[in-house]
């Protein structure tokens, strides 16, 4: 039979006051009241909610363990800070007891793509925001929206938006153009001013969403510096390399037979009866009497009014 009379009378007493001991929190992160606006939103103070969205967890300690943190370490559970714990009976008489969890509520944000993982006690987007000093520009955007009520593994995404003024130079393609010389023999030319580029400066307006440039509107274009036309001379300057009567043979396309003009060139043939003309190549020499070129007889046809049937022809060869 047990001798209550010899338990020292201060820990009779201990026991029950060991067990009406007042909750003990740990791990808890102060919560501060703040005020502000977050993307042109009053959130107000911000205010602790009264409960987990979270299952209370419930943790059994054995009797002589002393130490939260090492309660944890062996047991596995992984605690946040911004979790609430509390035991009862308090841990340090080393009665056991239970260890009792309220989560706070775990909030996903992908701000410009990067994620961040919340825990809070906050109740709305809004006040969660303002609670991990994130600030949103002017500009930005937010799904969903900042009155959201938060509920755990919310995922939220912010996009940043940017819009910036660029300016870029670009070159003015400049003009030719060319005009008669009748001092200029025909087929030649000659530049008589060279050209110059223009330039011109255009302003954009560009908008970036997280860094990435997805639009890009023109705004302005300043012409800083007009181009110059390129003016060329053409000849039209006849040069005429002789005079005389045309007859064909039998020879391929477009060529014919002098008795001077060198093999490859070209000559334009005239009619002086019609005003027709043609362009042969010289392909060699060997005309026997006044002719004097032979053409072949399309070329020869081309420009005779009579066709292959005429026989000879009055002709200027000329440059063509």
């Amino acid at each position: 039979m047990l001798q209550f009379s010899r338990i020292p009378r201060f820990v009779l007493f201990l026991i029950p006051a060991a067990l009406a001991a007042s909750i003990t929190f740990l791990g808890v992160r102060e919560q501060k009241s703040s005020t502000g606006q977050v993307a042109g939103v009053s959130t107000g103070p911000a205010q602790q909610a009264s409960a987990s969205l979270l299952p209370v967890e419930v943790q059994h300690v054995p009797f002589g363990e002393r130490s939260l943190d090492r309660y944890f370490v062996t047991a596995g559970v992984m605690v946040y800070p911004e979790d609430k714990v509390r035991s009862i009976p308090p841990l340090e008489f080393g009665m056991g007891g239970e260890v009792i969890i309220e989560r706070a509520t775990p909030v996903k944000v992908f701000d410009a793509n990067v994620e961040h993982l919340y825990r809070t006690w906050q109740v709305t987007l809004a006040a969660l925001l303002q609670e991990k000093q994130v600030s949103l520009g002017e500009m930005d955007a937010i799904e969903p929206a900042l009155e959201t009520s938060l509920t755990p593994n919310l995922e939220a995404r912010i996009t940043r938006v940017e819009e910036t003024e660029l300016k870029l130079i670009e070159s003015i393609a400049y003009e030719t153009v060319e005009k008669e010389d009748p001092g200029l023999e025909r087929g030649k030319t000659r530049v008589e001013q060279e050209g110059a580029l223009g330039q011109k400066e255009l302003t954009y307006k560009v908008r970036r969403e997280n860094g990435k440039e997805v639009k890009r509107t023109l705004t302005t274009t300043n012409v800083t510096r007009q181009p110059q036309k390129k003016v060329v001379a053409k000849g039209t300057k006849t040069v005429i390399l002789g005079e005389g009567i045309a007859t064909w043979y039998g020879a391929p396309a477009l060529v014919a037979a002098h008795n001077t003009l060198p093999r490859g060139k070209k000559v334009l043939v005239r009619n002086l009866s019609n005003g027709k003309t043609v362009v042969v190549t010289i392909v060699g020499g060997g005309i026997k009497g006044r002719a004097i070129i032979d053409l072949s007889p399309d070329a020869f046809a081309a420009i005779s009014s009579g066709g292959l049937g005429a026989g000879i022809l009055n002709v200027r060869l000329e440059e063509p």
